[in-house]
């Protein structure tokens, strides 16, 4: 995957429209993390070089000299085209064409994470989905493009290093759901606002959040519900983990296809997320509070 790339300074200042002495000065004040060979030189791997230009707002000037520019007719810049595009390249199973297509988005901030989840990938996969329907065939694209999706949302994932001594989430999929990709989505959108993200995966036990949330003092615990087998159980078992949570004044929110089935406890005390920009708008909110929250130092009076 393109990941795996390393880049020579000299690379990276023409890709950004830079002079080669000012990366090496950003690599040697720690801006860009780099190693050296047994030669003495630098090398950058490509994952921390595209999150520095994330971050800084630098321009990425030739972004196929970095491997990132796809060759398409498709304008990413609107929606409904990247929606066709992502579709065609799921449907044709070039993954590293479209990772490098969604990493160029990203870091280009043509769009962010939980938009691009909520709008093109949820189009595309619908359309997928549809080829299911078709026959045994799409049984297989709808299966393949899964599997090419949760690579992608990893290389996405890596774009974003929130520190992970400050805000923490947990979450995971309901237990008995075997879904792994729209908790893996939920992770990379907590992670692009700052959040650290614990991904307990698939088949996660109520019980088993609640423990990690208290081990790692999180801030948040999110429940994606793709798939119900025991309706009555399970809403039992989240709305007792919500009650927990609330105890604890750790924010929950529940989302996924089939939250709707899920008996919950009228007091319950969790935010629904019809959507990922949801998600993104409650960690957003956190992070303003943890930043008007008083010092310990302040709240201790010294």
């Amino acid at each position: 995957m393109i990941s795996e790339r390393t880049l020579s300074p000299r690379e990276l200042a023409r890709a950004i429209g830079a002079s080669e002495s000012s990366v090496k000065r950003w690599v040697d004040a720690g801006r860009i993390p780099a190693k050296l060979t047994s030669g003495g030189h630098r090398r950058i791997e490509l994952m921390p070089a595209l999150r520095f230009l994330r971050s800084s707002g630098r321009e990425l000037a030739h972004p196929h000299l970095l491997g990132l520019a796809p060759s398409t007719e498709h304008d990413l810049r609107d929606p409904e085209a990247l929606a066709e595009w992502v579709f065609d390249h799921l449907r044709e199973g070039s993954v590293e064409e479209l990772s490098q297509g969604l990493l160029t988005a990203l870091v280009t901030k043509i769009t962010e994470p939980a938009a691009l989840f909520d709008g093109p990938l949820r189009c595309a996969m619908a359309r997928v989905g549809q080829l299911w329907e078709a026959g045994r065939q799409g049984i297989y694209l709808e299966h393949r493009a899964t599997q090419m999706l949760l690579r992608v949302v990893d290389q996405m994932h890596a774009l974003f290093r929130p520190p992970a001594d400050e805000l923490v989430a947990v979450g995971g999929s309901i237990d008995g759901d075997p879904s792994a990709l729209p908790t893996r989505m939920a992770a990379t959108v907590l992670a692009s606002e700052g959040l650290y993200p614990v991904n307990l995966g698939s088949d996660t036990p109520a019980a088993a959040l609640l423990e990690a949330a208290d081990q790692v003092g999180a801030r948040l615990v999110w429940v994606s519900v793709s798939y119900v087998s025991d309706a009555l159980r399970q809403g039992e078992d989240i709305s007792r983990l919500v009650d927990q949570l609330a105890a604890r004044g750790i924010a929950c929110i529940l989302g996924g296809r089939e939250l709707h089935r899920l008996p919950l406890s009228a007091g319950a005390k969790a935010q629904v997320g019809h959507d990922m920009q949801e998600l993104a708008h409650l960690a957003r909110q956190i992070r303003r509070e943890e930043r008007e929250r008083p010092s310990k130092d302040t709240r201790a009076g010294r």
